[in-house]
């Protein structure tokens, strides 16, 4: 299972936001340097759409329509929507410029955290071995409520593995993958991949003690399905130009205007070839 988290560093950050204003407080304190050369309060990689969703459908923002299954409703350039990149823009105010670009955010946001200069960082808990690696004194949380009251509320993902149909042995490679989701190795896959696994019994075992069990569980009553519909692939190019052009101070209800006319069009060509 995957959602983004709020990682923070203990050693800079000891209690983690609990709303916009403590996540703003945090921030701003003066022992971070945000435009500066020294400790950066938060990054993320705002940028690309995957990661900034989660601030306009907590405001009251959405893609479609009808649980995301009617692309006539378009909900990413509503009063919520733009409150929601508001917020964005405001955080891409305290954050290096370099975060702008989202080819390479990604590796300049990891990079900082694992030399011990950021404080907080948004991502999935597959950066955990490198946390770890790099002997940083790394804590999980939800994300913070903005303040409407709601969570910050990230996109939610499963995979699965599978077996390809041109399997040469596939009853040995059925029996392969039914070997390695058996219940005593989900720890072990836990821990070497920072990877959340579909596995009740490990979860059982381990929300009441396992730290990032525990921020897991709590974000992901939160988590936003990603948009099954042939129609979504249509809004990540402009949502992802819209979260970039905020970082050059671009105005948001204009960003997401522009976004909504490109996605409209793209919907209107997809079913023009189809």
């Amino acid at each position: 299972m995957s959602t983004n988290l709020l990682i923070y560093n203990k050693d800079l950050v000891p209690t983690p936001p609990d709303t916009w204003d403590d996540l703003m407080a945090i921030i701003n304190d003066p022992k971070f340097d945000n435009n500066g050369d020294g400790s950066l309060g938060f990054l993320c990689n705002l940028g690309d759409f995957y990661n900034s969703a989660g601030f306009l459908w907590a405001a009251g923002g959405y893609m479609y329509g009808n649980n995301n299954t009617d692309p006539s409703d378009i909900g990413l350039n509503n009063e919520g929507a733009v409150q929601g990149a508001t917020y964005v823009k405001e955080l891409f105010e305290l954050m290096p410029k370099g975060m702008g670009d989202r080819t390479t955010a990604n590796d300049l946001m990891l990079g900082l955290f694992t030399e011990g200069k950021v404080g907080m960082m948004v991502r999935g808990t597959d950066v955990l071995p490198s946390l770890k690696e790099a002997g940083i004194n790394y804590g999980l949380a939800r994300m913070p409520k903005l303040p409407n009251g709601n969570v910050i509320a990230n996109y939610s993902g499963f995979t699965g593995l599978a077996m390809s149909g041109f399997a040469h042995e596939p009853e040995l490679a059925t029996e392969f993958l039914n070997f390695i989701v058996q219940d005593q190795y989900a720890a072990s896959f836990a821990e070497t991949t920072g990877l959340i696994p579909c596995n009740q019994k490990y979860l059982d075992d381990n929300s009441a003690t396992d730290e990032t069990i525990k921020a897991f569980n709590e974000q992901i009553q939160y988590g936003v399905p990603m948009v099954k519909i042939i129609e979504g692939n249509q809004t990540w190019d402009p949502m992802h130009a819209a979260m970039g052009s905020l970082a050059t101070g671009a105005d948001p209800k204009t960003a997401l205007d522009t976004a909504v006319q490109q996605i409209k069009d793209n919907i209107a060509a997809l079913h023009a070839d189809s």
